[in-house]
């Protein structure tokens, strides 16, 4: 195991609250490589090939960090905010250079937010983001409202109507992702596919609220996570496999009660489960995650550490060669068993 320590950040950070004195998200770049942390008001990312820090860069506000992700090019990481005082009227978005370890820009800035407003009507939080397989944008999702795609180096936003609205059926937009260059859309009620016009919807069913992530082909997603039953709120555990030429899907089940999924592989074809802690806590909480090996049907558990310390988020590279794991003062980065 590696230790990445950041205690030198934890001695700077007098002024955050419990929930933010802490490591608060942890993202992979696509090969591995490259590892982004937001930790104590800072966002850091680290070389794992010598477990150096590559930039540390102060994010300029006391809010929290809900998740991060990079830009295809690995040039920058787009960190996405929590509680905004009111929907679509912050910045929600902080995109950061890391060439010139600054913050770029905050989005949606003041000129964008006029149109997002009516997108949103101050009533919508950001339920879901991606950023495009180009990297020179990011698409969000604003609950049932629709959807916005910001420019990440200039001022263009583009706003359209959801799938919900459109098929004006309830429930939120809870997750978004390429498949190739088809934007694919996750709802509370099935899945969608941008067609440029319009929405196509390959799947109606209740999906599970966890990870959605493509192949790398881009002929099939896997979507794994926790769902109640259309009657009644008994709940299903597992993976969904969908092919997007017909819509054909096929679940597998796992005893998952507890666990979070946290990671799919590249060619999606194993789903990364954990028990990681929400909230901060110093109790000792042992880190347990599973694999959930798609085309066997295997569920097991590949690694559990049991070090005096919290766990308090969870990350699998898309290799599924590597675990980092947010502690109190540090993160730890095992290597994961085939």
């Amino acid at each position: 195991m590696t230790e990445l320590d950041l205690d030198d950040l934890a001695r700077s950070s007098r002024g955050l609250s419990e929930e933010r004195a802490r490591v608060e998200s942890l993202a992979f770049d696509r090969t591995g490589r490259w590892l982004a942390a937001a930790a104590f008001g800072v966002l850091v990312v680290y070389d794992l090939r010598d477990a150096t820090r590559h930039a540390e860069v102060p994010l300029g506000t006391k809010r929290g960090v809900r998740s991060l992700g990079f830009s295809a090019d690995g040039r920058r990481v787009v960190v996405a905010l929590a509680d905004e005082p009111r929907p679509g009227d912050a910045a929600t978005l902080v995109v950061v250079d890391l060439a010139a370890s600054a913050v770029e820009r905050g989005l949606p800035e003041e000129p964008q937010r006029a149109a997002l407003r009516d997108v949103t009507r101050l009533r919508e939080s950001l339920t879901a983001w991606v950023v495009t397989p180009s990297g020179e944008a990011v698409v969000t999702g604003w609950g049932r409202a629709g959807l916005a795609t910001f420019a990440l180096t200039g001022a263009g936003l583009v706003t359209r109507e959801s799938p919900l609205n459109a098929e004006s059926s309830p429930g939120d937009v809870v997750a978004l992702t390429f498949a190739g260059s088809t934007l694919v859309c996750q709802t509370d009620d099935g899945l969608y596919v941008d067609e440029g016009a319009s929405w196509r919807r390959v799947a109606k069913e209740t999906f599970g609220r966890g990870v959605l992530v493509p192949s790398r082909d881009g002929a099939r997603v896997v979507i794994a996570g926790h769902a109640p039953r259309r009657l009644g709120q008994v709940f299903r555990s597992g993976g969904w496999i969908l092919k997007l030429a017909d819509g054909s899907v096929n679940f597998d089940p796992v005893k998952a009660e507890g666990m979070a999924p946290v990671a799919v592989t590249h060619d999606a074809s194993r789903v990364w489960w954990a028990k990681p802690v929400e909230r901060f806590t110093t109790r000792p909480v042992p880190l347990v995650v599973h694999c959930h090996d798609l085309a066997a049907g295997t569920f097991a558990q590949r690694l559990s550490d049991a070090k005096k310390a919290a766990s308090t988020c969870v990350a699998v590279d898309p290799t599924g060669d590597t675990v980092a794991f947010g502690r109190l003062k540090s993160i730890g980065v095992f290597a994961l068993s085939p």
